[in-house]
C-alpha cells in the first residue's frame, strides 16, 4: 500500500476515533493505536500517540481556560498525590493568588 493511502487511512481512523471519543468522552487513543501500529510500527506508534494526546489535551486546556476554577484547581493539585503536591501547587498558584 502506498504512503498516501496509509496517511489517508490513518487520518480516517483518527477522525472516526475522535468522533467516537467526543461522543463517549473516552477511547480515542485505544481506537487510534492499532492503525498507528499498522502504519509506523509499535515503537513509533507509542511516541506518535503520546504526542497526539499531549497536543489534544493541551488544546482542550487552552480552549477551556476561561472555565477553570482556580481555587478548586489549587485544592486538587495540593491533595491529589502527596509526592506531586509541592511541584503541582507551585505550578498552579500564581503571583496573584
Amino acid at each position: 500500500m502506498g504512503e498516501l493511502a496509509q496517511v489517508v487511512l490513518v487520518g480516517g481512523v483518527a477522525l472516526l476515533a475522535s468522533t467516537i471519543a467526543g461522543v463517549t468522552g473516552f477511547g480515542g487513543a485505544v481506537l487510534l493505536l492499532p492503525a498507528l501500529v499498522w502504519a509506523v510500527g509499535a515503537r513509533d506508534a507509542v511516541v506518535v500517540l503520546t504526542v497526539a494526546q499531549l497536543v489534544g489535551n493541551g488544546s482542550r486546556v487552552l480552549w477551556g481556560r476561561s472555565d477553570l476554577n482556580r481555587p478548586l484547581d489549587k485544592t486538587v493539585a495540593a491533595t491529589s498525590d502527596p509526592t506531586l503536591a509541592p511541584p503541582g501547587v507551585d505550578a498552579v498558584i500564581d503571583d496573584d493568588g
